[in-house]
């Protein structure tokens, strides 16, 4: 599989980077989906996809520092472990009610005046799907559209995760 993905990257710098967090990371990526799926198939073939999504992504996940690739990467393996769990559910049916970015100003705004270590404390205290989300949206900048294909799931879906999780870090804020 490694020769199919250094195929898939022009520039040898990038290519180099590939073999390195394939060697350094396919076992760690693979017990992950293992530990979710409980197949070996499907922690593979999620594994597997988890590159593609990367090196599909190529421009943001080449611009990511270098020690933080690896969780990345298995932000990419978890998310996809939940899409093969709902089975193809739609996004719609997880009783996420789509939120306009209008909404969203007043927690944003709060959010943006935190120092980054606060903020990065605040996000970890944040459930699974909304710390990925906010994870993704704060610490490296991304788009919704690109946190929606890192994710697995819809752009409405990564709105709703992100309006819940800055409701959320608006709340323990204002307890303190």
């Amino acid at each position: 599989m490694l020769a199919f993905y250094m195929s898939l990257v022009d520039d040898e710098n990038e290519k180099s980077i590939i073999e390195e967090l394939y060697k350094t990371n396919r076992r760690i990526m693979y017990s992950i989906a293992y530990s979710c799926l409980h197949s070996p198939q499907d922690a593979e073939d999620v594994v597997h996809e988890a590159f593609l999504v990367a090196i599909k992504n190529n421009k943001k996940f080449f611009s990511i520092p270098s020690n933080k690739r690896a969780p990345y990467l298995d932000v990419i393996v978890r998310n996809l472990c939940y899409s093969i769990l709902r089975n193809g559910k739609p996004e719609e049916l997880t009783g996420e009610e789509d939120i306009s970015e209008d909404e969203a100003n007043p927690e944003e705004e709060a959010i943006s005046n935190i120092e980054g270590e606060r903020l990065m404390e605040l996000i970890s205290g944040l459930p699974e799907g909304q710390r990925d989300a906010m994870y993704l949206k704060c610490r490296f900048g991304f788009s919704d559209e690109e946190i929606a294909t890192s994710l697995s799931i819809s752009n409405s879906s990564v709105r709703n995760r992100l309006f819940h999780a800055r409701k959320a870090m608006k709340k323990k804020l204002d307890e303190n």
